[in-house]
This record gives C-alpha cells, sequence and structure tokens, in this order.
C-alpha cells in the first residue's frame, strides 16, 4: 500500500439525498482498502458546493451542474429519475403510473427555489397550473414529513425515497416527461488530486465520461 495514502485526505460537498445513497457506500469501499484515509462528507447547496471547490475548501462536489463550467472538470456518475410522492390516502395514490399533467390543480410542496431540484423542475411546471400553497422547503426529510401529514404532493429525485415513511406515503412514477436529472462529480481542473481523492474518482470511472 503507498505510504502516501496512509495519510491521505479529502473533502466532498453533496446534495443531502446522493450523501446518504451514493457517496457514503462509495467513500466506505475507499476506507476500507486504505484504512488512514479520512472522508469528510457535508452537505451543501449545489453553488456553494462548487464555490468550495473552487476556492480549494473541497476537493469534489457532486451536482447536476457539469459541462460547461469553466475551470472544472467533471464525470457523469448516473441520472436519477424523478417520483411523485403522496399520502396514501391521495387519490393520485392509487395510479400505477402518472403523467405531469395529472398533477394540474393538486396541492404541490415545493422545494426552494434555488435548490437543484427546483431548478431542474422548474421548466416542466412553467404550462402545469399546480397550486401553490405556499410551502417551500429547502430539506427532503421535512419534504417526507409533510407528505405524511397528508399537506401536499412533491415531485422528488429517486435517491431521495428513503427518507419517506412507506407505511403512509406512496412513490408513483412520472411517465411521458424526461425528468432525468443528470448527477456529475466535478473537480477543479488546475492542481493534483491528493491520492485518496484520485482513488475515489478512479473508482467513479465511467469509460468515455471524464470531460476536461
Amino acid at each position: 500500500m503507498p505510504s502516501a495514502l496512509l495519510e491521505s485526505y479529502f473533502w466532498i460537498r453533496t446534495y443531502v439525498s446522493e450523501a446518504k445513497c451514493f457517496v457514503q457506500p462509495h467513500a466506505a469501499i475507499v476506507r476500507q482498502r486504505y484504512p488512514g484515509i479520512h472522508v469528510s462528507l457535508t452537505d451543501a447547496a449545489p453553488d456553494r458546493a462548487l464555490e468550495q471547490v473552487r476556492q480549494r475548501q473541497a476537493d469534489f462536489a457532486l451536482t447536476a451542474r457539469g459541462p460547461g463550467m469553466v475551470g472544472f472538470q467533471h464525470r457523469l456518475l448516473f441520472s436519477e429519475n424523478f417520483v411523485l410522492v403522496c399520502h396514501r390516502s391521495h387519490p393520485l395514490a392509487k395510479r400505477k403510473r402518472l403523467t405531469l399533467d395529472d398533477l394540474a390543480g393538486q396541492d404541490y410542496i415545493r422545494m426552494v427555489r434555488h435548490g437543484s431540484i427546483q431548478q431542474h423542475l422548474e421548466k416542466f411546471f412553467r404550462d402545469i397550473p399546480i397550486n401553490d400553497i405556499g410551502l417551500e422547503v429547502e430539506q427532503v426529510s421535512t419534504v417526507a414529513g409533510l407528505v405524511a401529514s397528508n399537506l401536499g404532493v412533491c415531485l422528488i429525485p429517486g435517491l431521495a425515497i428513503p427518507y419517506f415513511d412507506r407505511k403512509v406515503v406512496v412513490t408513483v412514477p412520472i411517465g411521458g416527461a424526461d425528468l432525468a436529472r443528470p448527477i456529475y462529480l466535478v473537480w477543479r481542473s488546475a492542481g493534483v488530486l491528493s491520492p485518496a481523492a484520485q482513488s475515489f474518482v478512479d473508482m467513479l470511472t465511467i469509460p468515455g465520461t471524464a470531460k476536461g
């Protein structure tokens, strides 16, 4: 084992759902391979995460923004689909599949507008008259509580499903529109990654997706 890896560390800034369901398991694998590695994993809004990478306060960010960003390299990790979450007693809970048009007139819980989820969905909502009930939240865990209390419905990325109590909340797939959101691993173009950070990138390599 290279001696440098015994004392390596790296920082990752990411979304809450990606941190819990994707980054943590992979970071754990790196730590199993190299017990001396220390991984700092922090939840951060997309713009803040990228700024921390730019300012060398973090090695990586996981974000829906990748191509076209000056000063960064990116690697497509995966694309995640969105589902509708609603209370088990909600009329839409009985449906096996929905379209965005089915959301017309529904009490809708919004994610904060500066967050990556709402920014991604906003263009799809322009022509759909949802009933904005004035609830705008930042954390998926808060959405989970509101939906469980039957205060409205929401579209969430698939990786966020574990936050919801499946005893009272139903997830319904959305068809008829390409809602998939790409998730990129992003790091600085300049400089050299630490051995631990490079090991993490190599483990997540998807052939043909690295961009400079």
